[in-house]
Formats: structure tokens, C-alpha cells, sequence
């Protein structure tokens, strides 16, 4: 891997957006992968993701 994209991370102001940012990346490989991605409304679970994997539901706490 090329240093820009093991530096991406740095052109974030906010550790919150940090932490957005790698949640959106984790999503989108998943869904990529052929997960159902599901997405909790709000901040108040202990988890930031959901990947429906029939028939259990994964819980994913991503961290930046």
C-alpha cells in the first residue's frame, strides 16, 4: 500500500469524523462483498453496524 492511502486518515479534523469515515468504508466492503448492510438510527447502541448473515445478525463496533 502506497503512504497517501495509509495517510488518509489525517485530512480529518474530528476524531468523530475519522470514526464516520472508516464506518462508511467498512459498509461499502462489506456490501461489496454481498452483505445486506444495515445501518442502527442513532448513536445510542453499543454497535455502529449491522450485516443481516442469515439467519444470525452480526453486530460490528468499528473502530478508527
Amino acid at each position: 500500500m502506497d503512504q497517501s492511502k495509509k495517510d488518509q486518515w489525517k485530512k480529518f479534523k474530528s476524531f468523530k469524523q475519522r470514526g464516520e469515515w472508516v464506518e462508511l468504508r467498512f459498509m461499502a466492503a462489506a456490501a461489496e462483498r454481498g452483505f445486506h448492510v444495515l445501518k442502527p438510527w442513532g448513536d445510542t447502541r453499543p454497535y455502529d453496524v449491522g450485516i443481516d448473515h442469515t439467519p444470525n445478525f452480526l453486530r460490528v463496533q468499528s473502530l478508527p
